[in-house]
């Protein structure tokens, strides 16, 4: 179990013959200890609570531990045959492994274990942006099927020869042959389903180009405005990983270069722009160094808005009523959008009632509360200015009330 989430399992690939090979009885071996660890707690909380003297109970919990010893000896020879095992795959939050068949995990942990071998540029990335932004499966909400072999293999022969970004750059041409811009309201769909009825909204166009772009080896995610400050709606496109840093484009729709495309202007004024990932494995790795925002179960959300808009950090203090800091208060930071105040993130404050984060230079509205204590407040540049000459040092002071 993972030193740093409860929610994720990571599975090793010993090196056999020079390959990084994912193999199911390891998986199998980790299963039945497991097991066997719970059967064997279950079977002594029977001997000391309910039938202290029940032969049959007495040689269950041999069997038990016999299992117990069998796994572990597994593992231990594993270990000595392979002391370097390499991490290929981190699985999902429990409840999903009951709801897609273990094979299509499989594919997905087969297909990039095939790219780190044969593709140059997939080679020489570092084990974080692998793991999180080729060889994971998930990027949105999206139904999960084992597809990345079969888009690789419509996209190989297209791109072979080229150097990674202009391989980037054909590969959304092939996306934009693919499938069309049609306003849903829906579930986000797969890529397989876009891909054959060749049309979507924004973010499934977006989890389409990510899905082709991981297919062949290149780093994406999805990158997300939640609102726009200048009007209603939202937007989402691609991030790509090349020559050493993230580059966007807008997913299905084509230019002859990267970072540009025809919501650069509206993304300018944005408050708020992230990515998401679903782990914290290698979270101060190479390539993650932005400002986590925010998390929901194992899914955290990280800011990226400084690639597109002008910013500023944002500081704010949250208070009692007598005046004393407000420790553990929830910060709910919105925008009036689609008649309504939409989140665009959430804080929470520390022991000194603090909490700060980097957004454009904008006005908003701030929801805070505490237990039974809360209060709202709308924030403007304009009156923080003011609020600065007034020896605030920056700081945006709120007072719970109750």
């Amino acid at each position: 179990m993972s030193a740093k989430s409860k929610n994720n399992l990571h599975i090793f690939a010993p090196k056999v013959i020079g390959m990084n090979v994912f193999s199911a009885f390891d998986t199998g071996v980790m299963v039945a200890l497991l097991l066997g660890i719970e059967f064997l707690r279950s079977d002594i909380r029977t001997i000391l609570y309910c039938k202290m003297n029940d032969p049959r109970i007495l040689k269950s919990c041999l069997y038990t531990l016999l299992i117990l010893l069998t796994s572990l000896y597994s593992i231990v020879a594993g270990a000595m045959l392979h002391p370097e095992p390499v991490p290929v795959y981190e699985l999902i939050p429990g409840f999903q492994m009951g709801v897609y068949d273990f094979s299509v995990f499989y594919g997905f942990v087969r297909h990039a274990l095939m790219l780190r071998e044969q593709v140059a540029w997939c080679r020489e990335l570092s084990e974080e942006l692998f793991l999180h932004d080729v060889l994971y499966y998930r990027i949105n909400t999206e139904q999960i099927s084992d597809c990345r072999s079969f888009f690789y293999d419509c996209l190989k022969d297209r791109i072979n020869g080229l150097s990674v970004e202009q391989a980037v750059l054909e590969i959304n041409y092939w996306c934009a042959e693919q499938g069309t811009y049609q306003s849903t309201d829906e579930r986000t769909i797969s890529p397989m389903t876009f891909y054959e009825c060749g049309n979507g909204r924004c973010g499934e166009e977006s989890v389409f180009t990510v899905t082709a772009l991981r297919s062949a080896g290149i780093p994406a995610r999805q990158v997300y405005s939640p609102r726009w400050a200048h009007c209603d709606d939202n937007h989402a496109w691609v991030e790509v990983y090349v020559n050493g840093g993230w580059h966007f484009l807008g997913a299905c729709e084509p230019e002859e270069v990267l970072d540009k495309g025809w919501f650069t202007n509206a993304s300018s004024r944005a408050m708020i722009v992230h990515t998401r990932r679903f782990s914290d494995y290698g979270a101060d790795g190479t390539g993650y160094r932005e400002e986590c925002i925010g998390r929901d179960g194992c899914v955290r959300f990280y800011n990226v808005t400084s690639r597109y808009a002008k910013t500023r950090d944002w500081k704010f203090q949250v208070v009692k009523a007598d005046g004393k800091p407000a420790e553990g208060a929830k910060i709910s930071i919105q925008l009036m959008n689609m008649a309504e105040h939409s989140q665009i993130a959430e804080l929470m404050t520390d022991a000194d009632g603090m909490a700060q984060i980097q957004m454009g230079i904008g006005s908003f509205y701030l929801h805070v509360e505490k237990h039974d204590m809360w209060t709202e407040k709308l924030v403007t540049p304009e009156r923080e200015a003011v609020g600065n000459k007034n020896g605030h040092d920056g700081v945006i002071l709120v007072q719970l009330d109750g």
